[in-house]
C-alpha cells in the first residue's frame, strides 16, 4: 500500500510517499480502507521528533475516515464496506487499523473530507468541555486559537451546549469566521489585552471555562481571565510548554486546572461513547459542522504541513487517498 513515512526528523520535506507493507489485523480491531485523513499539530510534532518515541520509520496520523475493509475476531456492530470515522494511529496510509472502541459509523450527510475533520477536533472539544469542565448552559467560555481544528469545533460545541463564547485569534479574518461559527465576542490577541477584554466583556466576572491549547503565549492571560471557581483545560502548547503560574490567585480564587490528552486518557473511551450518543446526531442534523480549510492528496502531505506550521488555515487540513 501507499503511505507517508518519516525516516528522519525534520521539516515537511521528510514526509516520504512510498510503498509500505499493509498492517496486520488482530482480534478486536478494525481494518479501514482510508479515504481521508485530518492533519493535526501532533503530526508536526511527530515529524520533528518532539512527540513520538517509536523506533524506525514512522507513519504519522491520529484520525481517519473511510470504509471497513475487514473485521478482527470478536468485533461486532460493523460490517465490511460501511463508512466509519476512527481515532487511530498511522493513518497517513491507504489502510489503517483502529481498536473497535475507537471506530464509529459515519454520519451519512457528510463527505469523506468533512468526516476526516471530526475525530480529533470534536473529540478533543467534547472531552475538554463536557467530560472534564462539565460545561453548563449559561456559562462563559474562552476559546483560544479559533482558527485551529479544535478551536473551530469547540466554539460550536460550547454554543450548542448553551454557553456564551468569546474566541481569540491573531488575524481579523479568522475572528470573522469565528463569529460565523457562533462566537458571541472575539478578541485579536495581537493588539488587545486578552484578560482585560474578557473582564470587560463579562462585566468583570471572567470566564467560567478557558480552553487552553496554545501554551506559553496565552497561559498567563488565560489564568487572569478565569472567574471565581473557574476551570481551565490544557490540551496543547504549540507556543511553548513552559509558563509561569502565580499560585496565589489560583488558591484564593479556587481555580481548577485540568491537563488532558485524548491519546493517553483512559476516560476517552467514555468520551467517544458520549459524543456518539449526543454529538453525532447534531452533526447529522447540521447543528455542528466540521470546518475544512483545504484538501490535499496524500502524496502532497508536505504542502499541508507547510500550511499548518505557517498558521494559514482556518479549521482542518485534510489529506485524501
Amino acid at each position: 500500500m501507499k503511505a507517508i513515512r518519516i525516516h528522519e526528523f525534520g521539516g515537511p520535506e521528510v514526509l516520504r510517499y512510498e510503498d509500505v507493507p499493509a498492517p496486520e489485523l488482530r482480534d478486536g480491531e478494525v481494518l479501514i480502507r482510508v479515504r481521508a485523513v485530518g492533519v493535526n499539530f501532533a503530526d508536526h510534532l511527530a515529524r520533528i521528533g518532539a512527540d513520538d518515541t517509536r523506533d524506525g520509520p514512522i507513519i504519522p496520523g491520529l484520525e481517519a475516515t473511510g470504509t471497513v475493509e475487514a473485521l478482527g475476531q470478536g468485533v461486532s456492530g460493523l460490517e465490511p464496506g460501511q463508512a466509519v470515522i476512527a481515532w487511530a494511529r498511522e493513518t497517513y496510509a491507504e489502510l489503517a487499523i483502529a481498536p473497535e472502541w475507537a471506530v464509529r459509523p459515519a454520519p451519512g450527510n457528510l463527505s469523506f473530507e468533512q468526516l476526516a475533520a471530526i475525530p480529533i477536533a470534536f473529540g478533543t472539544a467534547w472531552h475538554a468541555l463536557v467530560m472534564l469542565a462539565d460545561l453548563r448552559p449559561g456559562e462563559r467560555v474562552l476559546v483560544h486559537a479559533a482558527g485551529s481544528g479544535v478551536g473551530s469545533a469547540a466554539i460550536q460545541v460550547a454554543k450548542q451546549l448553551g454557553a456564551w463564547v468569546v474566541a481569540t485569534a491573531g488575524q481579523d479574518w479568522k475572528l470573522e469566521r469565528a463569529r460565523d461559527l457562533g462566537a458571541d465576542e472575539v478578541i485579536n490577541y495581537t493588539d488587545e489585552d486578552v484578560a482585560s477584554q474578557v473582564q470587560v466583556l463579562t462585566g468583570g466576572s471572567g470566564a467560567d471555562i478557558v480552553l487552553e491549547g496554545v501554551g506559553k503565549a496565552t497561559f498567563p492571560a488565560s489564568v487572569r481571565s478565569l472567574a471565581e471557581q473557574g476551570r481551565m483545560v490544557i490540551y496543547g502548547s504549540p507556543s511553548g510548554p513552559r509558563a509561569e503560574l502565580d499560585t496565589r490567585p489560583a488558591i484564593f480564587r479556587n481555580l481548577t486546572f485540568y491537563g488532558m490528552s485524548i491519546r493517553t486518557s483512559p476516560q476517552f473511551v467514555d468520551t467517544i461513547d458520549a459524543f456518539a450518543r449526543r454529538g453525532m446526531p447534531w452533526l447529522e442534523e447540521g447543528k455542528l459542522m466540521p470546518v475544512v480549510d483545504r484538501v490535499y492528496p496524500l502524496s502532497e502531505a508536505a504542502e499541508a504541513h507547510r500550511r499548518l506550521i505557517a498558521r494559514e488555515q482556518f479549521g482542518k487540513l485534510v489529506l485524501v487517498i
